[in-house]
């Protein structure tokens, strides 16, 4: 089964957050027409699609997975954060900022957990 296919099979709360991390990094490349810290943030996504991809073709579904989203998000996160609210004239922007930020910490803090299971011996799926 295809990665793609793992992550469609998700149900209820699960199938859910997923829903709400696609819109919300998607977005990021409609930002990214005006803005470069939106093209940091569209870029990431690519590269996060990429590493993840990586290393479902390696480990398969498991907790692993997590990794990719940290290895992506930090040096993310340190680039954005201190940028989140300037140039104060795109307001927007620094809102959507702000959300990604949230969204993908709650997934970064998730994912985190994931990785210290699997490095502690826990090779389940989800």
């Amino acid at each position: 089964m295809s990665l793609s296919e793992q992550l469609g099979n998700a149900q209820g709360a699960l199938s859910a957050w997923f829903a709400v991390l696609a819109i919300v990094n998607l977005a990021s490349f409609i930002f990214a027409i005006w803005d470069v810290r939106a093209r940091w943030m569209a870029a990431s996504v690519i590269a996060l699609s990429l590493v993840v991809m990586g290393l479902y073709q390696i480990f398969g579904y498991t907790r692993i997975l997590g990794l990719g989203h940290i290895i992506v998000w930090v040096p993310l996160f340190i680039y954005l954060w201190p940028r989140r609210k300037s140039p104060p004239h795109r307001r927007w922007t620094n809102l959507f900022i702000v959300i990604f930020l949230l969204v993908n910490g709650v997934s970064f803090a998730l994912d985190s957990v994931d990785l210290i299971r699997y490095l502690l011996g826990d090779r389940s799926s989800y």
